[in-house]
């Protein structure tokens, strides 16, 4: 197995994004899967589905459509249109999807950590563990037994932390063998590789 595959969970905590009355978001196209040319799955109209007024907020993951693509990390494609405009965006399995999309600026702040047999399974909260790995408004954490114990021996775990970047509140999952990270360090143009 893919030690690197990721899945998650639909997630519904609420954001501070908001909407007009006015506005619209149409969704136009959406698939999961090995993407750009593999094995892969139309969503469009689960996606659509999942639409509140003009927004959109889920997790992409196998809980949410399924596993068109055993044993690979997944990508989840959405064309839209939100007031006329036409845009879109592709996140990675286990990932938040926002649309519209907010500007994420702020202090990351951890509110949960489960590590365990997910969604159903035996798990641990392991929220303290994982704040150890918090530095400079950056998580970076292997997901094992050796750092989160072992809740559910004989199972491939999965870590979700749901966490907030100022007022945005967001989830990520990786499985068992990868490495989680959330990065809310704005990118700078002069962080940019040298040439």
């Amino acid at each position: 197995m893919n030690k690197f595959f990721c899945t998650a969970l639909l997630f519904t905590l609420f954001t501070s994004t908001s909407t007009n009355a006015e506005d619209k978001l149409t969704i136009l196209a959406a698939h999961y899967g090995n993407l750009p040319d593999g094995a892969k799955a139309d969503v469009t109209e689960h996606v659509r589905k999942l639409v509140k007024g003009a927004t959109l907020r889920l997790e992409a993951g196998n809980d949410l459509f399924g596993d068109p693509a055993e044993q690979v990390g997944k990508k989840l494609l959405v064309k839209y249109e939100l007031n006329g405009k036409q845009a879109e965006v592709t996140i990675r399995e286990g990932e938040t999807l926002l649309i519209p999309q907010p500007e994420l600026k702020g202090d990351l702040k951890l509110i949960s950590a489960t590590y365990g047999d997910l969604p159903d399974g035996d798990s641990d909260n392991v929220l303290g563990i994982v704040k150890y790995y918090l530095k400079n408004n950056r998580l970076e954490v292997s997901v094992d037994n050796d750092t989160l114990g072992d809740p559910a021996s004989g199972f491939f775990k999965r870590l979700r932390v749901e966490y907030q970047i100022g007022e945005v509140k967001l989830a990520r999952s990786a499985w068992e063998g990868g490495t989680l990270i959330i990065d809310a360090n704005p990118v700078r143009k002069d962080d940019s590789p040298q040439q």
